[in-house]
């Protein structure tokens, strides 16, 4: 059976106008949502996957809630969104350490619970419960509408342009620039895709459905198939030689050379790999369990060194160079209790962050921590 492409590119009448983003193109990301999907197995090449794509309408949302800048005070409500959800004693119930307290917490807007967000240098994207995909620049531009009606799985960030993949049976892994603008279909006819994330060249996702893992050039063109057969790979990282996942269901944290070759096992034995994070010569990640831990080890194997014990179902691992954060989503006894942690990236005892009231996604800029609740908040750091 065909599989359809699945693109409800239902944009926004209603138009605000964006700021330009700064001339920094080439600022690496800092913190990438990675969600969970795909596979990984022997390199081969792409069958049957459509690539390329020309670009779509594209409008830039009004109706949001005005935006507040890292640091700043707490924005006003927008004139057509509705009112800014709570304000920071409502967001989250204490902080320990040093990081910032609760009414320290921003509202950027939108009242619309964020699934998915990426923060690199220059810009905040992120997907919401209603399928939009909003984007702004850091410099405290408008809030800006990409695409809405989506079921969005995963969004990454690079040179300007917000990539993201749309989530169902012969879904799809798109980018639109965070300014507004078309949205460009780079790879159709997937199924499930998530996980996506993205380098200099290419962006990478995978296919929950059938365990594989995929990329294609940045700016679209053919889809090339890396890996197949794995048991439900996740949480993509990628450093400037090889592409890291762990597999879900077999407990392996896996790694293909980008040139080419064979994956292999970096470790086993782990219980649920969700996040997978690649820095400092390390490849981080989280068990996704009730009593799961925070664990990393080399990125050619080695030891594995265990960060953080009995968290409860952690996810989002970020780093800001520093610290590594991560959130404990909180699922004992079905009474959630999110809360986020922070550890350095040297290693040492983990410390409590805050204890948002509930739990979404995070991401980390140079200046400021973001995190999904009932809207899209920001704490500076």
């Amino acid at each position: 059976m065909r599989k359809g492409i699945g693109l409800a590119l239902l944009l926004s009448s209603a138009c605000v106008p964006a700021l330009p983003l700064s001339p920094e193109a080439d600022a690496a990301p800092t913190a990438v949502d990675r969600s969970t999907g795909g596979s990984f197995a022997s390199p081969t090449q792409s069958g049957g996957k459509a690539s390329g794509g020309t670009p779509g309408a594209a409008g830039q949302a009004g109706g949001v809630g005005a935006v507040g800048s890292p640091g700043g005070m707490p924005a006003a409500a927008g004139s057509a969104g509705g009112p800014v959800c709570g304000v920071g004693s409502d967001w989250c119930v204490g902080t320990v350490g040093t990081v910032g307290s609760c009414s320290d917490a921003i509202p950027i807007g939108g009242c619309d619970q964020p699934t998915v967000l990426a923060v690199d240098g220059l810009a905040i994207a992120w997907g919401t419960h209603s399928g939009a995909v909003l984007a702004r620049a850091l410099a405290g531009s408008p809030i800006v509408q990409l695409a809405q009606g989506m079921p969005i799985a995963s969004i990454a960030l690079r040179n300007g342009f917000a990539y993201w993949s749309v989530g169902e049976m012969g879904g799809s892994v798109v980018r639109a620039p965070i300014a507004g603008g078309g949205v460009q279909v780079l790879a159709n006819r997937q199924d499930y895709p998530q996980g996506v994330t993205v380098d200099a060249t290419a962006v990478y996702w995978t296919e929950r459905q059938d365990g594989s893992i995929h990329r294609a050039p940045l700016g679209g063109g053919t889809v090339e198939t890396l890996a197949l057969g794995e048991t439900e790979p996740g949480g993509l990282s990628v450093d400037g030689t090889h592409l890291y996942w762990g597999n879900y269901n077999d407990g392996r944290i896996r790694r293909l050379p980008l040139a080419g070759g064979a994956a292999t096992t970096l470790y086993s034995g782990q219980r649920s790999p969700w996040r997978l994070l690649v820095t400092g010569g390390f490849v981080y990640w989280s068990e996704d369990s009730p009593d799961g831990n925070i664990r990393r080890g080399p990125v050619a194997g080695g030891a594995i060194e265990t960060l953080a014990t009995d968290q409860d179902v952690p996810r989002e691992l970020v780093t800001d160079g520093v610290w590594i954060y991560w959130f404990a989503q909180g699922q004992n006894f079905g009474q959630p209790t999110p809360r986020i942690f922070r550890v350095l990236v040297a290693g040492g005892k983990p410390e409590l962050v805050l204890t948002p009231r509930t739990s979404g996604p995070l991401g980390i800029s140079p200046t400021a921590f973001f995190f999904g609740t009932n809207q899209l908040w920001t704490l500076p750091h």
